[in-house]
């Protein structure tokens, strides 16, 4: 699925549509989800979509322990609300 579209992908929430048509074995079952997010996401999105994604969280990822770095440097380490 992947190979036919790698670049913007099929679009977010066609998976289930799509997918009867590449499967290589037959069911009467319902599948509306790949086996792993990552690739779900992927073939949906393509590389564009999924490089966004990557460098959101990379980005929220590192934010977080940037914050985090701070904390220990001004002697609060502790969450914001974390006692209530």
């Amino acid at each position: 699925m992947f190979s036919h579209r790698p670049v913007w992908g099929w679009g977010l929430g066609t998976f289930p549509t799509v997918y009867p048509g590449y499967r290589s074995f037959y069911t009467n079952l319902f599948i509306n989800e790949a086996h792993n997010d990552y690739a779900q996401l992927l073939v949906e999105t393509g590389l564009l979509g999924f490089g966004l994604t990557l460098w959101f969280l990379v980005s929220l990822y590192r934010h977080k322990l940037h914050l985090r770095n701070h904390r220990v440097e001004l002697g609060t380490d502790a969450e914001p609300l974390q006692n209530q």
